[in-house]
């Protein structure tokens, strides 16, 4: 049997590895961008809300990768190489920020 101290590690560990539901990996980004350029990102969270981006970049923070913010994807080019962290695409047809609220990254 594997002690304790062990067992407590390794689920720290994979709980920190968990993906959260809102954020895919592998993700092409030519259907984000208007010009219909662009690679595959390394992860792509799909907000719909504040707490979905503080989360985003509370979870690029934590995977130690870059973070861009998307929305609409119009005048944007996304390299063909891809994009090795997480990209913030902020739905534009769903996300409501409301009233005196500042989105910032």
């Amino acid at each position: 049997m594997l002690p304790i101290r062990y067992d407590i590690l390794s689920l720290m560990e994979s709980i920190l590895h968990t993906i959260p539901k809102n954020i895919t990996e592998h993700v092409p980004l030519a259907p984000l961008t208007t010009f219909g350029i662009g690679g595959v990102a390394r992860y792509v969270a799909r907000c719909v809300n504040l707490m979905d981006i503080q989360n985003a970049l509370a979870f690029a923070e934590l995977m130690h990768v870059p973070s861009y913010v998307l929305s609409g994807g119009s005048n944007v080019l996304m390299s063909t190489s891809g994009y090795p962290g997480v990209i913030i695409h902020i739905e534009p047809d769903v996300y409501d920020i409301g009233p005196m609220t500042t989105v910032s990254a």
